[in-house]
């Protein structure tokens, strides 16, 4: 009688506990179709193979409403750590030189920046050089202006207007051949200086002269990330769909990997499972030997 009494809840728990295990396998197993003489095989494939697409638009749904929401996201977004973030590395950016910032960003190698640099020297000079019309400002203003100082003096008043808008015109053809030959050579060094005096600069630097107060571009810069999200997030977020990409990520895994991750995420769990089919197997082993 004794032995009945243990054998029977142990042989329960053994086999409640087997059914289980079975029944947990069968979830992930076998992972394709079974036939036989042409009839598929019930409960092949197993169920998460069986429903992995239902369970991947779920999955999304859950946590796209309950788990993940938009509200999360521009919560998580707007947060003071986020914004302390950004704020370091535009910061970071801002107050580099802006030869290094503009190497960095472009990727180029200072040679070659300095090549593109000398080549923009030689357009900015050409271009000041051919809008300087020598002979226009002798005519808007500098024979007027030579008139006025000869004129000055009575030995000057001999002299004839006429005389003096012909020297003027003709020393102005003379100035503007020079500056077409010459100009260039004459203005570029001066742009040249002008433009290294700005590569050594910050953007920060530049918006100090600009008359942003010392200490206060941290500030700008949080504001103006903290406006440009709060105005664009939603339009943003309208474009992302949570619960898509959750389920084509899913639906995008082979079998092998959905395993996996379930297992990952529900071992205990499932070993729970195991063990309560043992224990219940036991009791009703038991129970049938007292009854």
């Amino acid at each position: 009688m004794i032995p009945e009494y243990i054998t029977a809840p142990v042989i329960g728990a053994v086999i409640g506990s087997f059914t289980n295990f079975i029944a947990v396998k069968m979830l992930f197993y076998p992972r394709k179709e079974i036939r036989i003489f042409g009839h598929p095989l019930p409960f092949t494939p197993g169920a998460i193979p069986k429903g992995k697409s239902r369970v991947a638009g779920a999955v999304g749904n859950a946590v796209a409403s309950s788990l993940l929401t938009k509200s999360d996201i521009e919560a998580m977004v707007l947060s003071k750590e986020i914004e302390d973030e950004v704020a370091d590395v535009v910061l970071k950016h801002l107050t580099r030189e802006l030869k290094e910032e503009i190497c960095v960003l472009s990727g180029a190698e200072t040679d070659k920046y300095c090549e593109k640099k000398d080549a923009l020297c030689d357009l900015l000079s050409q271009k000041i050089v051919e809008s300087i019309d020598v002979v226009k400002l002798m005519e808007d203003y500098g024979a007027e202006y030579i008139k006025n100082r000869i004129h000055s003096n009575k030995i000057g008043r001999l002299v004839s207007g006429d005389w003096i808008d012909s020297v003027a015109a003709s020393t102005a053809r003379a100035l503007q051949d020079i500056l077409k030959e010459e100009g260039v050579h004459y203005v570029k060094p001066i742009v040249s200086e002008r433009l290294s005096e700005i590569d050594s600069k910050s953007a920060e630097d530049i918006m100090l002269y600009m008359g942003m107060k010392e200490g206060h571009l941290r500030e700008a810069v949080t504001e103006a990330f903290r406006k440009m999200a709060s105005e664009n997030i939603e339009k943003l977020l309208d474009h992302i769909d949570i619960a898509a990409v959750i389920s084509d990520k899913i639906n995008a895994m082979d079998e092998k990997q959905l395993e996996h991750l379930i297992i990952t995420v529900m071992k205990k769990e499932l070993r729970t499972i195991v063990s309560l089919g043992g224990l219940i197997g036991f009791i009703l082993g038991l129970l049938n030997c007292l009854i």
